[in-house]
């Protein structure tokens, strides 16, 4: 029954949290929706899909779980190298940024298939971190938009000579995407990669070569949009104003704050991972069922 039952909520659950081969509704819903609408989105509610995973899969399903998990672990590997493959290709900031996401989301399902506190402490607190800064890189997209009415790298560049606020949202963004040390980005992807080596170290290994991919793009885009020639094209383009200031005001705290004092986030994460250890024990020492006995329980079904 809990093998049934968890594959039908791994289904639904992670096509929410934009799992291959299910993600591919994620990167044209945020680059259609309105600059709100995908900060909410990517920021908040897709985090719904992990949160479910954890709260109805591991605490209701726990056997489930342990034979689905070497299935979880594979997608998500494909889920961060494939989706960074594709943002190389990306010309569009936004479809960047989305594919950047289900990227990310790859390192969120890692951690969750190892079946450790430690792993998955680590993707909660990631799914944290890229909340605020996705939605952070949204805001300032929008804005660019707004302004510019463009998206293209092909058509925006050295927009730091004019906009200074803008500048230090994407470099936040950017910075925490590629998991810079003193941004919140960086302690929850190291706490992913040290839990799930236990359990997967060579999908661990390929997941970690992911972050190449992701600096190469993320840099690449940073430093075409904001860093290059001055023309008179954008000439007089209005830097954010003291409202449209907020969202990096409010974020950029976060961003910086957990980064510098992780403690802030991981004990709060911690406390409500802590009810999971004896599960994780109980399942661990369990027989595991094989994968023929696996496949005649779903033909019965």
């Amino acid at each position: 029954v809990q093998v049934i039952a968890f594959l039908l909520l791994l289904v639904g659950f992670g096509s929410h949290l934009s799992m291959f081969p299910f993600h591919i509704w994620s990167p044209d819903g945020y680059s259609a929706a309105p600059t709100a609408v995908s900060m909410i989105n990517a920021g908040v509610l897709k985090k719904v899909g992990g949160y479910a995973l954890i709260r109805i899969g591991f605490f209701i399903l726990p056997f489930g779980a342990k034979f689905w998990a070497p299935v979880i672990a594979v997608l998500a590997t494909i889920n961060v190298v494939y989706a960074s493959y594709v943002a190389l290709a990306q010309k569009d900031i936004k479809y960047i940024i989305s594919y950047s996401s289900v990227s990310h989301m790859g390192y969120v399902l890692l951690g969750l298939a190892a079946l450790n506190v430690v792993s998955v402490m680590g993707a909660i607190a990631y799914m944290v971190a890229h909340g605020i800064m996705i939605a952070l890189f949204f805001s300032q997209i929008g804005y660019v938009y707004d302004v510019t009415d463009a998206r293209s790298t092909d058509d925006l560049w050295g927009l730091a000579h004019y906009m200074p606020h803008i500048t230090t949202g994407f470099m936040l963004a950017g910075l925490c995407a590629l998991g810079l040390p003193g941004l919140i980005g960086f302690i929850p992807e190291f706490t992913i990669f040290v839990g799930s080596f236990t359990a997967f170290p060579v999908l661990t290994v390929i997941a970690v070569f992911g972050i190449i991919f992701t600096a190469f793009y993320v840099l690449r885009m940073l430093a075409k949009v904001l860093f290059g020639r001055r023309t008179a094209a954008f000439e007089g383009l209005p830097d954010e104003s003291h409202t449209d200031v907020v969202p990096l005001a409010v974020l950029g705290v976060f961003l910086v704050g957990f980064g510098i004092f992780p403690s802030l986030l991981t004990d709060m994460v911690g406390s409500g991972v802590a009810p999971l250890g004896p599960l994780f024990d109980l399942v661990r020492d369990a027989p595991m069922l094989t994968l023929l006995q696996g496949a005649t329980i779903l033909g019965g079904f």
